[in-house]
């Protein structure tokens, strides 16, 4: 591991589950700034790990016109408040869990787990530049990473789906794929495992974007051809080991919308992630959205969707089968002029 990836995973990621209660990772905020204003005060992530270096960013971190220039950039909401939970006695303690990083890092080898920061060549570019300083500060993966660069459609959806969603799923992939795009997705049962297997099936590749346990997904049957044919990339902003929780799947919502070229609604209810994920995407603008008009009457989801008064951001279209090929092209080549 390169010690700039090194630095990162000791700041910004837990370790392993015993140190969860007792740990805190700068956030993504904290993170974001800590960034910038690293590089805005000619430091790289890697000086974390010199004792020497350390100590100069400490004097000049508590000088306030070192912050000048980081703070114009970044622009958060109450930033102020992000820049004074960042302190160094946490940037030290953070920094001493080398040898507890050492031993997990070999667990997640052998399981064929890898970790890019975002100056890597296969960090998503598309996340980067939709993020910007909210772009996570590590991906942890298995797989192909070179997929995490190819032109995708993200394809979302309720876990209680009936069989018409599946089926129409699996239309919507099918045509997505002979306009050379692949699947992305959140690996979840439901419509993300629907589209990820029929993109794979078709013989073309996917993305999935995971809220928690890339270690144990690495290991689930269900992928398993989809990763030895390089067809596949399992990813998460969250260390391998991480159990689930509802705000690191939200997070993880906004990251398949920013990676992804549009994005397809097949099925969902009025709340819960599905809608509340759509819903952030026609507010943010990151993607092109679709909503399939599959079913009569329409899913109460897919109707407010449809709905939305974006404030000019956004507004979703409606799809059918018969129309998801024209309205796609016709979407994505709007946005990319």
């Amino acid at each position: 591991m390169e010690r700039r990836t090194q630095a990162n995973v000791l700041i910004s990621s837990l370790i392993n589950r015993q140190e969860a209660k007792y740990v805190k990772p700068l956030t993504i905020n904290e993170y974001g700034y800590f960034a910038c204003w690293l590089a805005m005060n000619g430091f790289s992530e890697e000086d974390l790990l010199n004792p020497s270096s350390i100590d100069s960013m400490e004097t000049l971190w508590s000088t306030a016109s070192s912050h000048y220039t980081a703070k114009k950039a970044v622009n958060f909401y109450r930033l102020d408040a992000t820049i004074r939970n960042i302190q160094f006695e946490r940037i030290r303690g953070l920094l001493k869990r080398e040898s507890d990083l050492s031993n997990s890092l070999k667990g997640w080898q052998r399981a064929g787990i890898w970790i890019l920061d975002r100056h890597h060549e296969h960090y998503p570019s598309a996340l980067a530049e939709r993020m910007g300083h909210q772009s996570p500060a590590l991906l942890f993966g298995v797989g192909n990473p070179e997929l995490l660069n190819k032109l995708g459609i993200a394809f979302v959806g309720s876990r209680n789906r009936t069989l018409n969603d599946s089926q129409f799923t699996q239309y919507y992939v099918s045509q997505a794929n002979k306009l050379e795009f692949q699947v992305i997705s959140g690996g979840a049962v439901g419509i993300d495992m629907d589209a990820m297997t029929a993109s794979l099936n078709n013989g073309n590749s996917c993305v999935g974007i995971l809220a928690d346990s890339l270690y144990k997904a690495a290991s689930n049957p269900i992928w398993q051809q989809g990763l030895q044919s390089n067809k596949l990339a399992l990813i998460t902003p969250q260390y391998p080991e991480s159990g689930f929780s509802t705000a690191n799947a939200m997070i993880r919502n906004k990251y398949i919308y920013a990676m992804s070229c549009a994005a397809v609604v097949v099925c969902s209810g009025e709340k819960g992630g599905t809608w509340e994920g759509a819903q952030q995407n026609l507010k943010h603008g990151w993607a092109p959205l679709f909503v399939s008009k599959h079913e009569e009457p329409l899913q109460l989801g897919n109707s407010k969707l449809l709905a939305y008064n974006s404030k000019n951001k956004l507004q979703a279209t409606p799809i059918n089968a018969e129309n998801f090929s024209e309205l796609l092209m016709s979407k994505i080549s709007n946005s990319l002029s």
